[in-house]
Parts: C-alpha cells; structure tokens; sequence
C-alpha cells in the first residue's frame, strides 16, 4: 500500500516511512476565489458568473510512502 497526503507540513519528514505529500498554493487558490467573490460583490444585479476552471499548479514531493521496494 501506498499513502499520499495533501499539505506539507515539517511532519512528515519526522514518520517512518517519511510521507509523500503534494502541495497546494494556498495563498494562490485564496486569491483567485477572492477575486471571484469580489466580482460578484460588486456587480449584484448581474448575472450568475460563468462556470469556469481555474487551475494551479501544485506539488508532489515524494519520500519513502512511495517508493517501489
């Protein structure tokens, strides 16, 4: 079994077997949906915003939880 997990904190250095992790932009993803909600704020009256997919990029550090053995 292998174990991936989101985030990458100083933890997982410290298990055993360390932890593959990927990282997320937060403070990007924070912007962009800030971006949307103001949008939307400050023109109530208009319509829905379209859908639309935003994509960032993100960040896999791989360590021992997945390593082929």
């Amino acid at each position: 079994m292998k174990v991936i997990s989101f985030s990458n904190m100083s933890i997982p250095n410290l298990l055993n077997p360390s932890l593959t992790t990927i990282t997320q932009p937060a403070e990007a993803i924070g912007q962009e949906c800030a971006k949307i909600l103001i949008k939307k704020l400050t023109k109530p009256r208009q319509p829905d915003l379209p859908n639309e997919v935003i994509s960032l990029p993100s960040q896999l550090t791989i360590r021992e939880s997945t390593l082929v053995r």
